[in-house]
This record gives structure tokens, C-alpha cells and sequence, in this order.
């Protein structure tokens, strides 16, 4: 991996936690460059306003984006039927993926991808994004209490 990161944003029009995704990918000093792929191209402009200058190409699918560039992480936010399309074409291009949940309809679907993610020496790993929500600090509070 070069000194900073290229990272694949892969998103639809149904995308969830992109509110969060957009300022973090803008703000993290480790990532050069942001090349994205949506889908229905309903979140372009929103990407372009919070991404800025890191946002340098935009792709109608994960196929197009993958043919044409090389990045060193993918950010899969898609829905469950969707993700596994997305995330089999990352690894196929030797690209780790880190993927909102679920990313999959099923356990089995899931162990094929954790399988040629394991067989490539990729990481594939899942989004937990919901443990910041206000609510869940505050639901984690009243456990502990």
C-alpha cells in the first residue's frame, strides 16, 4: 500500500450511514483519493460537496470502477442483495473490502466471500457503525448501570 490510501467508495441510492462515510473519508489524513461508484448516480453531487478534491472519478458500477482503477481499500455500503456482487468483483481485483452489514442474505453466501477473501490473503471486514449512535451509548449506559 502506497503512503496514503485510494479507497473505492461503492454506493446505490439506498445506502446507509453515508452521512458518517463522507466526512471521515474527507477528513482522514491516511486517504489520498476517494473513486466512486454509484449506482443511479443519486449521491454524486453529496459526494462532491463533502469529498472535495479527494473525489477524483466517478463510476456507474463496481464492474466499471474496478476495470479501470487500482484502489488499496473498498468501502461497500450496499444493500444486503446487492454487497456480494460488489464485494466478489473487489476481491477478484485483489482489493480488501470493508463492508456495511449486512452484506450478505445469508450465512452461506457470507462464508463463500470470508472463503475467497481468506484464499486471496484479503481482508473482508464489516462496518459496525450503529455502536456511535447516540441511542446505543446511551442504551450501553443504562446496561452498565
Amino acid at each position: 500500500m502506497a503512503d496514503k490510501a485510494k479507497v473505492a467508495l461503492i454506493i446505490s441510492e439506498t445506502s446507509a450511514h453515508l452521512g458518517a462515510y463522507f466526512p471521515a473519508l474527507a477528513s482522514c489524513e491516511e486517504i489520498s483519493e476517494v473513486v466512486l461508484s454509484d449506482e443511479g448516480q443519486k449521491h454524486v453531487e453529496e459526494a462532491r460537496k463533502k469529498l472535495g478534491d479527494k473525489l477524483t472519478r466517478v463510476y456507474n458500477s463496481p464492474e466499471e470502477l474496478f476495470q479501470k482503477e487500482k484502489p488499496d481499500m473498498a468501502l461497500i455500503t450496499l444493500e444486503a442483495g446487492k454487497a456480494p456482487v460488489a464485494i466478489n468483483i473487489a476481491l477478484d481485483h485483489g482489493c480488501p473490502v470493508f463492508a456495511e452489514k449486512p452484506a450478505c442474505t445469508s450465512i452461506e453466501a457470507f462464508e463463500a466471500l470470508v472463503q475467497k477473501a481468506d484464499s486471496k490473503h484479503l481482508n473482508l471486514m464489516l462496518a459496525l457503525a450503529n455502536r456511535n449512535n447516540t441511542e446505543v451509548k446511551a442504551a450501553r449506559r443504562m446496561i452498565r448501570k
